[in-house]
């Protein structure tokens, strides 16, 4: 994950900067590449087959996910352009863990000791993080206040 967070650094500055012409350039790759496969792999023609595949609330819940799925990876492109590969990787981190933590809660997921621990230390570890960036981004000094104009 931090190494893709580096690439897609990278890859912005190819864009000018520009996270919602790099959402588009992979939804369209991602896309182009992904047809061929449901056709050659037989998915298409199963998913024919299924009822569910022409009923409204399918539609429904795949529209809403794409478009979270979508804006998820915009806040994800974002957050690189922002920040550092370190931050976004324990956001990460933290997303997941949050994603396990409702999971338990809504859906009643089995777990051990150690899962809500590892759940526990991952939350409580990027709680910790943020707070220290917030602290270091806060005691900051502005250039106006040291006597020089870096404009």
């Amino acid at each position: 994950m931090a190494l893709y967070s580096t690439y897609v650094k990278k890859v912005l500055t190819l864009v000018n900067g520009s996270t919602w012409r790099l959402m588009h350039y992979t939804t369209i790759l991602a896309t182009v590449m992904t047809a061929p496969l449901v056709l050659v792999s037989g998915e298409y023609s199963s998913a024919l087959k299924n009822e569910h595949f022409y009923q409204r609330s399918f539609w429904a819940i795949m529209t809403a996910s794409a478009l979270f799925g979508f804006l998820i990876n915009l806040a994800y492109f974002a957050l690189i352009k922002h920040g550092s590969p370190l931050t976004t990787h324990i956001s990460s981190c933290a997303k997941s863990a949050l994603q396990a933590a409702l999971g338990i809660a809504f859906y009643k997921n089995k777990v051990t000791s150690v899962n809500v621990l590892g759940i526990f230390l991952t939350l409580l570890g990027s709680a910790m993080y943020s707070w220290d960036r917030y602290v270091q981004l806060d005691t900051k000094v502005p250039a106006d206040d040291v006597g020089c104009d870096l404009r």
